[in-house]
């Protein structure tokens, strides 16, 4: 069966009164377009039988595959199995397999929970268990009436895992042939208005559908072709938009900043350390959150209070007193500091106020200075980040991980 509609279903009260955000739908979706299937809608519902049958009911005649996610875990709330198996007339059955599989899991954890555990291996009548590589609830494969029946844990790295071992190839085979032409241009540091304003004309055509997507000091620009399957065309218009957005392009495709930085320092053989303040680790957070990182990343520094600042960077006292803790000499003197003192060949540096607290009419809140520090001197660049404390943390280890890019690009390969 070649299915070309897909329907997501997320199942949760706690994403209804806002203890909770659906990040599954927008994941799933992105990856489900990427091979060609039309998405035609995404519902969110209560842990509740009547209303999860009523998703089914909405999207039986509009979707060819309906995934449902969350609802599979053990406790009372988690209705999923029960709701789809009443949905369809099947029972709801023990896959004696998969709890042999938990059992042995849990002896070799030294782990001893309630029975009731062991509702995660209750399946669907008939369902093909999609094994779960990093959780206890398993996914679900079901066949029925010409719709396939997904069900998904709701976790979003046990969904992810599912997915990536168990589903995205099958579901390929099954997608429209071939998928649409599409690539997503991520850029950082350029407001949203500016990356319009350049790629506007480009794009301006019937047969190209666009999106400008911002987020925390980046904007991604996403291109769909939908014209006939004339490859020079599309590559003659990539090239354009390569051109259009220049430098501030860091990557073709779902890559991240971090990775990008990374790649470049291993293919250098060169090393990074970071220096932070008021971001209290999250740039190197992100930085080790890429496989592989121990080859360029050799040290954090997590210098908060200007005591820190001076022990274990050898910021000079009288610099913080002159200018104060967030100013361009100390984020100067933080990243060499960092650089000599874990002696690499790159090392970036953050000091500023995240807020809601601290600012002065001076260094109001969102106040921040970046400095990198390499082998052909030291950078620095100070914003006025806007947000909550949360939002201004990320916009600065963004424009720190760009700041380093920038500079690691132009001193060349």
């Amino acid at each position: 069966m070649q299915a070309k509609r897909v329907a997501i279903i997320a199942v949760g009260t706690e994403l209804l009164d806002g203890g909770r955000v659906d990040t599954n739908g927008p994941w799933l979706s992105a990856r489900l377009r990427a091979l060609g299937f039309t998405v035609v809608g995404r519902l969110v519902v209560p842990d509740d039988v009547s209303a999860i049958q009523a998703g089914l009911a909405f999207f039986r005649d509009r979707a060819d595959v309906l995934i449902v996610t969350g609802g599979l875990g053990p406790t009372h709330d988690d209705v999923t199995r029960e709701a789809v198996a009443g949905w369809l007339g099947r029972a709801v059955v023990e896959d004696a397999d998969w709890r042999r599989r938990m059992e042995a899991d849990l002896a070799a954890r030294g782990l001893s929970l309630p029975p009731m555990v062991f509702r995660m291996a209750q399946v669907v009548e008939g369902a093909e268990v999609l094994p779960n590589p990093v959780g206890a609830a398993p996914g679900q494969w079901i066949e029925v009436g010409g719709h396939v029946y997904i069900l998904l844990p709701g976790p979003p790295p046990e969904l992810q895992g599912i997915y990536q071992a168990h589903l995205e190839e099958r579901l390929r085979r099954r997608a429209p042939q071939p998928p649409p032409k599409s690539v997503l241009l991520r850029t950082s540091g350029v407001p949203e208005s500016r990356i319009a304003e350049r790629v506007q004309a480009i794009l301006d055509r019937s047969d190209v559908a666009w999106s400008i997507l911002p987020g925390p000091a980046r904007v991604d620009l996403e291109v769909r072709w939908t014209g006939p399957g004339d490859e020079s065309v599309w590559e003659q218009l990539l090239e354009r938009l390569r051109q259009a957005l220049g430098e501030d392009l860091y990557a073709e495709g779902d890559v991240s900043i971090e990775a990008v930085v990374g790649q470049r320092l291993r293919d250098r053989r060169q090393t990074l350390a970071t220096a932070e303040s008021c971001t209290g680790g999250l740039l190197g957070h992100r930085i080790t959150n890429v496989p592989g990182s121990s080859d360029y990343y050799m040290r954090g520094y997590v210098a908060y209070s200007n005591e820190a600042k001076v022990d274990l960077l050898g910021v000079d006292p009288e610099a913080i007193r002159q200018y104060g803790a967030v100013s361009e000499p100390v984020a100067r003197q933080m990243a060499e500091g960092a650089r000599r003192r874990a002696g690499t060949d790159w090392a970036v540096a953050i000091t500023g106020i995240a807020g809601p607290t601290g600012g002065t009419p001076e260094k109001p809140v969102g106040t921040v200075h970046i400095a990198v520090a390499g082998p052909d001197g030291t950078t620095h660049r100070r914003f006025q980040f806007r947000g909550t404390r949360e939002l201004i943390k990320e916009q600065s280890a963004q424009m720190a991980l760009d700041l380093l890019r920038r500079r690691l690009v132009a001193s060349g390969e």
